[in-house]
């Protein structure tokens, strides 16, 4: 009987066949954990909230949201659009952490911080997404201009250290509330003490159903 000795692509092929195996066990256990990853958290409100309401309301909306996003700018020009508001007449209390997702996009993400300085982000959030989502073009002095903003206080604010600051403070904060992207938002119910997280852009429907709810 003739004994067929084994070649080195017959070998190198068995590796590959092994290694490929090993790489997708991997990826499976990766996907396995990060669906069994805890869905709540029990503080969710870190340093250097935009907040808009009374933060010891029992029903709160913690946002991270990116100015480059598509789906957080459908959320601020549908539903988003009114929580600034609803926040401040009490509903609920509405924290908002922008997040820099693209480098070459860090001022429009430091403007959000500047713009909330001098309360006026609910109208400079609504004129950046329509910008962004439109196609508009606008640079970052209109936009200020448009949400009738102080334009040298503006520019310095971007510019400022503490700024730059508070954007990484956010940025950090995401990283411990393992965010997996934007738009994620952390819902507090009333008589709950832990956050739910809530991932992706979400109709006016849910959260009208969920003012609601006791």
């Amino acid at each position: 009987m003739t004994q067929t000795n084994p070649t080195p692509e017959r070998d190198l092929g068995k590796r590959l066949t092994l290694v490929t195996a090993l790489v997708g066990l991997v990826i499976v256990a990766m996907l396995v954990a990060w669906q069994l990853r805890p869905r709540t958290v029990e503080e969710a409100v870190g340093p250097t909230p935009l907040g808009f309401g009374n933060p010891t309301s029992p029903k709160q909306v913690v946002a991270f949201l990116s100015p480059t996003c598509p789906h957080c700018a459908r959320f601020e020009l549908g539903a988003g659009r009114n929580f600034y508001a609803r926040a401040e007449a009490g509903e609920f209390y509405y924290a908002v952490y922008p997040l820099m997702l693209e480098d070459d996009r860090e001022a429009y993400t430091l403007a959000f911080f500047c713009a909330y300085k001098q309360n006026a982000l609910p109208v400079f959030a609504l004129l950046h997404y329509q910008n962004y989502y439109l196609g508009q073009n606008l640079g970052l002095a209109e936009l200020a201009e448009r949400a009738e903003m102080e334009p040298a206080t503006f520019r310095r604010c971007l510019e400022a250290p503490a700024t730059q600051r508070d954007m990484q403070a956010s940025i950090r904060w995401m990283q411990t509330l393992d965010v997996p992207g934007t738009p994620t938002f952390f819902v507090r119910d009333s008589g709950s003490d832990l956050y739910r997280r809530v991932r992706g852009n979400r109709d006016e429907d849910f959260w009208n159903r969920w003012l609601r709810a006791d």
